[in-house]
């Protein structure tokens, strides 16, 4: 009866599942037939079939999702209007979102560089500004179109608009339009020679800006300038904020304030902590400022600073912009909106560039990566990732270890950095180690290993001290079993030693003298080395090894990683998982569609690949006792398709198919050998096409380009 009840259950979910994709059909998404054509009969006979389908793809969600990141967007501006948010990014171009940030499109159709520095919106125009000059996008951004009319090829450093008037400030002068960007002029009388405008606002005919050669005010819409320097220390000013008579300036030393329109300037850093100050706006009556090391809320116009600790506390934060009742971040790590004036904050980078992650490590519920672009956690799975960089030396990560509460992490040009406090805070222990890559960070006991400059070193006091081994070149790899060590090298092969390093014995048995070994791994009495020619396993505690590749249709073996007798390995092509000590592999990739896996790592519930684009994720429930088709009985033609293409299978089946995440986007009303199936009305990407009949269900990828 409780088995009974279990499949019922199922059947009611699946039958909801199917009564909201018939709801669907009937307001207007596109699939293969039409219900209201159908006869009465055949409605019945299309439900049945749906459900039963459904039923039979009940693990169409059992396959690999990308968590939420880690990001790699530099977010350098913002512009918005209305709904619409536009982000300007370091080499990615413009992103555009309608949602509040839930999901971000590229938009850079016709934008000549990607390299986005100022970005500025009227009532009928989206401007760009790039290292190569102005563009305007008419269409909100669908094409841009670059902007000659009297306007230089230099790079765009802020815009700024008012009506038809729009101010762009550049790296030889401020230009100004005031028909909406038909015709430009140079703007100079009163601006000091070679300055670069960085910001600007715009209030009727009076125009402020912050330069290189300090703040500038113009009452006729920039015919003439007045300078407006007394009392500032600093002249090299990033942003400007006004509220009537009091003006406000951030500088690379802090905040300069004004209450008399800018004629005096007086330091105003009362409770910040960082004053290297990026952006200024207004926002109900506050002020907000983004800085080198988070974000700081003005209750008083800029006179005392309340510096708000959150997730964003130890982040660089390029801009800040308002839209109705929340705030949006960009920084180094993408976007991140709040809706409580700043006081938390979440990521909202769906759709953003997803940062190359190079390493993963896993420590109870926290799961850290190691990145191109720093350092991330996360406490959810990769809910939510957040950047821990304050005190890091360099943003490229490439090995992470963990011992207790103490992180190691190994960084570009021979930093090893330290953190006692879940990645918050970071201290280099590097002391006098080599300008070179750390590729290898491992914590046996008390000790801490490290590759540095091709050589292994180790310490016993924190890296106060380091003391190398006379082992091998360039180590990638070590394992510890009892008084043995093992080192696996890139193209030079194995090595142990059995007296903590003193000496080292190459272990060539089996097992190529120039392997690149990036992984070493145990279960049981069995070690396991994996290679650029596949796995290597040996009984004998390394004195002979044997090839178990049975199954891996490629053999490069970036990592391997166990969860009790199972074994995974991540390759060029994917991950395999094997159930009997490596004798046999099975691909285990459905819903991975970045197939370069760089680092595995499991916890009790999930397994986590890194790769290229972020983390992916997949319950291991899901995968035990799933037997992933690689050669499906069915055909598919064209593959990749432009919309249309052919299904053939030898036996009648019914099909569907599915995005990557599991929405239905078609099904097919009755079982047959051949299907024509058109889904160019559906977004260019990765679909999966289900077949099933009395006696299995396959499954094959289809491109739509």
């Amino acid at each position: 009866m409780q088995k009974s009840c279990y499949w019922w259950g199922i059947l009611l979910v699946e039958f909801d599942r199917f009564l909201k994709f018939f709801q669907r059909t009937f307001t207007g998404l596109r699939y293969s037939f039409t219900m209201k054509k159908l006869s009465l009969r055949q409605h019945f006979q299309t439900i049945l079939a749906t459900i039963l389908l459904l039923l039979a793809n009940h693990s169409v969600v059992a396959q690999w999702q990308p968590t939420n990141g880690p990001y790699a967007a530099q977010i350098n501006c913002f512009a918005t209007n209305g709904s619409d948010v536009f982000a300007g990014t370091d080499y990615e171009g413009v992103f555009r979102t309608s949602d509040n940030g839930d999901n971000w499109t590229q938009v850079n159709n016709g934008l000549g560089a990607g390299y986005i520095l100022a970005l500025g919106m009227n009532a009928t125009t989206v401007y760009a500004g790039t290292g190569g000059g102005l563009y305007a996008s008419f269409n909100n951004g669908s094409s841009w179109t670059q902007v000659n009319n009297g306007f230089p090829s230099s790079p765009v450093l802020s815009i700024a608009c008012n009506g038809t008037t729009i101010v762009c400030g550049t790296t030889t002068g401020m230009y100004i339009s005031t028909d909406s960007g038909a015709n430009w002029s140079l703007s100079a009388n009163g601006l000091l020679p070679n300055t670069s405008v960085l910001s600007a606002f715009i209030n009727g005919s009076t125009v402020y800006v912050a330069t290189t050669s300090g703040v500038f005010k113009s009452t006729d819409s920039g015919s003439n300038w007045n300078v407006l320097n007394n009392g500032l220390t600093d002249f090299y000013v990033y942003t400007i904020a006004v509220n009537g008579q009091t003006l406000v300036v951030g500088t690379a030393n802090g905040i300069f304030r004004s209450t008399d329109d800018g004629a005096n300037w007086a330091p105003s850093n009362n409770g910040l902590t960082n004053l290297h100050i990026n952006d200024l706006i207004t926002s109900g009556g506050n002020l907000v400022v983004a800085t080198n090391k988070g974000i700081a809320v003005s209750t008083d116009i800029g006179a005392s600073w309340n510096l708000l600790a959150n997730e964003l506390e130890q982040t660089m934060v390029k801009r800040v912009i308002e839209t109705g009742t929340s705030l949006i971040a960009g920084t180094n790590f993408g976007a991140f909106t709040s809706a409580n004036s700043g006081n938390t904050w979440s990521s909202i980078n769906d759709g953003l560039p997803l940062v190359d992650v190079a390493t993963l490590t896993v420590s109870g519920t926290s799961l850290y990566a190691g990145t191109d672009n720093g350092f991330f956690a996360t406490a959810n799975d990769g809910a939510d990732w957040i950047p821990r960089n304050n005190g890091l030396t360099d943003a490229y990560v490439n090995s992470i270890a963990v011992k207790d509460t103490v992180l190691y992490a190994g960084i570009s040009y021979g930093y090893i950095s330290k953190s006692t406090d879940n990645g918050a805070h970071w201290t280099d222990i590097g002391g006098t180690l080599a300008d070179n890559l750390v590729g290898l960070v491992v914590i046996h006991n008390d000790t801490l290993f490290i590759q540095n400059a091709g050589t292994l070193f180790f310490s016993s006091n924190e890296g106060v001290s380091w003391n190398n081994t006379i082992c091998c070149v360039n180590p990638k790899s070590m394992l510890f079993n009892g008084t043995n060590m093992f080192v696996g090298t890139y193209f030079h092969g194995l090595y142990s030693s059995t007296n903590n390093g003193v000496n080292w014995t190459a272990l060539t048995n089996g097992i190529p003298a120039d392997a690149e070994v990036y992984a070493l791994i145990m279960i049981g009495n069995a070690i396991y080395a994996g290679t650029n020619s596949g796995v290597y396993m040996s009984t004998d505690n390394g004195a002979g090894w044997n090839t178990v590749n049975n199954g891996l249709t490629n053999l490069m073996i970036h990592t391997l990683a166990t969860s009790g007798n199972e074994l995974y390995a991540g390759t060029d092509q994917g991950v395999f998982r094997s159930t009997d000590g490596g004798n046999n592999w099975l691909a285990v990739n459905d819903g991975l569609l970045n197939l370069v896996v760089h680092s595995i790592v499991l916890n009790d519930a999930t397994i986590f690949a890194a790769t290229s684009t972020g983390v992916w994720s997949r319950p291991l429930s899901e995968i035990v006792g799933v037997e992933e088709q690689t050669a499906p009985s069915f055909s598919v033609y064209p593959n990749p398709t432009s919309g249309i293409f052919t299904l053939k299978n030898p036996t009648e089946v019914a099909i569907s198919i599915h995005t990557i995440l599991g929405e239905t986007v078609y099904v097919s009303d009755l079982p047959k050998t051949v299907f024509e199936v058109n889904l160019s009305h559906l977004p260019k990407g990765v679909y999966l096409v289900y077949t099933a009949d009395s006696a299995q269900k396959q499954v094959a990828r289809i491109v739509l380009k």
